[in-house]
């Protein structure tokens, strides 16, 4: 009997699924995402339909897994949607309203760049937790981590006691300077276990242990806010694997790009949000050498968003920073960026302009596309392209007998014509210039990912995945210069499946140094050396030996007095004491580059603002088949189909190709569908 390795991809739209067996074989699934009952239907239906192409049930393929990895967008639509525990936080006294003043800059936050000029406008985020439950208690520990006043644990209580009053479900606690000395916030959490005060907790110093209390604060309050529905999720998903007579390791991707496990996720759930994009970069990453370049755009268009990543020189850039809905929190993750611009994005007129919106708000997995056929009745991107030309009429989404339909170009027509009305145009050229929209701003977004970072996009190459992404990869690609775009044959609506079922387990350490020149390299390869014992003990308790190991170093630095910093490698063999200065070289360079001279301080010291190991535990990977088609000799070419390339109103006969047999990489250098 094969064993297999099983990926699940939750999106907003469809629950993905990838199955690689030992033999290479890749066999692939998709099922509409249930968020009606918290996706656990979507992800065991997506399993369902690939087990059916393989031929057995569902609990005989989970029997013969020898690993699941799931990347879930569950902790994600909590914070889109503001459904997760009512949050009650204990902070230090004199700093209640950290979280609220959000250092100023909390219109700006999320505001793309286009409403930058009209930022009176923009709203104030709404606070995590509201100012009723945000408790002051009388504490302090300085920058050396040395207690100047003792926590007043009456107070805690008493904090504690107005909590189970208002009905609190989860307590967040954050203290000036906890991760230079964590004790009173673990006091905290002793206090909330003795008392009657049954609630999931976060303390700072574990979700985010870094300098700036604004991020530290959201990043932990953030986290109570998902911590309750994320674990009775991941419970309830575990309980239904045991039913099923799956045993094996079942690991979670982190939007750092690494896999843990659901105990970890269950204390840090935070680490969830955007998870599910960073598999589709961690694929890029892998696929640099089929590509031929090391620096790749990857874009990911699903059925409610298009995310943008980078490959720089063969490695993924990482964001110290997350902006989830104006909340901006501190926890490292593999930089993608995201917009509403989706399949699902639903078309509108702006009752001011009059003018022709597509997006934010978004049709999904419920009940849909107009042209699903599920009940949906305004226009959406989906509609227009299948209205235009770009999508095959006959073409079937999903798979299974539950998840398998065809599209409804009339239903389409419907939806599409009611808008036409409204801006009198007829429909197909509405649907054409919805089209028109969606990727002027996929286009504006790369642009301001690649060409805002200081890159040439002509220098990069792009690959197009997801759901709808490979239908508009000729726009932006044309618009911006990349000479070159891939799409990943029969994994592209699921490469980011592909990649989480290829994804290291990761643990990650970091602790805060605040050094000055002249460094002391003794004591940063004890920081380094204490770092590594850490992440080796927890890859060791998930049972990788020294043979399975790799770890990975970095300081964060910044020149003394500024507010942000740059992550720069630190290679193992610098832990001698001999390679700080090479360091620091390095982060004058990515300075330069991120920055520009211009803004170089060449008087200022380099100051070390932390130290991080990340331990990778390598999984076991079941390389799959190459798909080699036969070439448009062999049967590659399709029927044409009139294809509405313009707002012309004038369809153009389109040659068509099966990419199923297309030879592997082959260019085609005219209009094609």
């Amino acid at each position: 009997m094969h064993k297999y390795v099983i990926s699940i991809d939750v999106g907003g739209t469809f629950t993905d699924c990838v199955v690689i067996e030992d033999s290479g074989r890749v066999t692939t699934a998709k099922a509409r995402s249930s968020p009606s009952d918290n996706f656990k239907t979507g992800f065991f239906s997506s399993i369902e339909a690939a087990a059916a192409q393989l031929g057995m049930d569902a609990s005989r393929l989970m029997e013969n897994a020898i690993r699941i990895a799931h990347g879930s967008t569950v902790a994600t639509n909590i914070m889109v949607q503001r459904g997760g525990a009512r949050v009650g936080m204990i902070t230090t006294k004199g700093h209640e309203g950290t979280l609220r003043l959000a250092k100023g800059m909390g219109r700006i936050h999320g505001e793309p760049a286009e409403n930058l000029l009209h930022i009176a406008k923009a709203r104030r985020p709404v606070p995590l937790v509201p100012a009723e439950l945000i408790v002051g208690v009388t504490e302090r520990v300085d920058v050396d981590g040395d207690v100047i006043i003792p926590l007043d644990e009456d107070e805690v209580r008493d904090a504690i006691a107005r909590f189970r009053d208002a009905g609190v479900e989860a307590v967040a606690c954050g203290f000036l300077w906890s991760f230079a000395n964590p004790a009173h916030e673990l006091r905290v959490r002793e206090l909330i276990d003795e008392s009657d005060l049954n609630v999931y907790t976060s303390l700072s110093h574990e979700v985010s242990p870094s300098l700036g209390e604004y991020e530290r604060f959201t990043g932990t309050a953030i986290n109570s806010m998902v911590g309750p529905s994320t674990s009775a999720y991941l419970s309830d998903v575990e309980g239904e694997l045991r039913q099923r007579r799956y045993a094996g390791p079942f690991q979670i991707m982190q939007a750092n790009g690494g896999t843990t496990t659901p105990e970890k996720v269950r204390n840090y759930p935070v680490m969830m949000i955007g998870s599910g994009p960073v598999g589709g970069l961690a694929a890029c990453a892998r696929a640099a050498e089929q590509v031929g370049s090391d620096n790749i755009i990857g874009t990911d268009m699903g059925g409610t968003s298009f995310e943008v990543g980078l490959i720089v020189d063969g490695a993924p850039l990482v964001q110290e920073e997350t902006v989830v809905d104006k909340y901006v929190y501190r926890i490292p993750k593999l930089d993608v960026t995201s917009i509403a611009a989706g399949g699902g994005s639903i078309a509108w007129v702006d009752e001011i302009n009059e003018t022709l919106q597509v997006g934010p708000r978004s049709a999904g997995a419920d009940p849909g596309p107009a042209c699903y056929g599920f009940g949906g009745t305004e226009p959406t991107v989906t509609d227009a392209n299948l209205l235009i030309g770009y999508i095959d009429p006959e073409t079937r989404f999903g798979s299974g007998e539950k998840s398998g339909f065809r599209l409804s170009r009339e239903a389409a027509y419907a939806a599409v014509s009611g808008l036409a009305e409204r801006v009198g145009l007829p429909p197909l050229e509405v649907a054409r210039g919805i089209v028109d929209v969606i990727e002027n701003k996929m286009a504006a977004l790369i642009s301001n990912e690649v060409i805002g970072r200081g890159f040439d996009p002509r220098d990069f190459v792009a690959i197009a995945y997801g759901g709808a992404g490979p239908l508009h990869g000729y726009s932006y690609a044309a618009e911006l210069g990349i000479r070159s775009v891939y799409v990943p044959g029969r994994l592209a609506p699921l490469w980011s499946a592909y990649g989480i079922s290829a994804s290291d387990v990761r643990h990650s350490f970091e602790q805060n140094l605040k050094m000055l020149p002249p460094f002391d390299a003794k004591v940063l390869a004890e920081v380094f050396g204490e770092l590594m014992d850490r992440a080796r003990g927890a890859l060791a308790e998930e049972g990788f030996d020294e043979g399975k190991r790799r770890f990975e170093l970095s300081l964060r630095m910044r020149y003394e007095g500024q507010g942000h910093d740059l992550r720069v490698e630190f290679p193992q063999e610098n832990l001698d004491g001999r390679g700080v200065e090479s360091v620091v070289e390095q982060f004058t360079e990515l300075y330069e580059q991120r920055y520009g001279m211009a803004t170089q301080l060449p008087e200022a010291r380099v100051e070390l603002v932390s130290a991080a190991c990340h331990g990778f535990g390598e999984v076991s990977k079941y390389p799959r088949v190459g798909e080699n088609g036969a070439g448009p000799e062999g049967g590659a070419e399709r029927p044409p189909r009139e294809v509405y390339w313009d707002r012309s109103g004038q369809p153009i006969s389109t040659p068509v190709y099966d990419g199923m047999r297309m030879a592997r990489i082959r260019p085609l250098r005219d209009r094609c569908s």
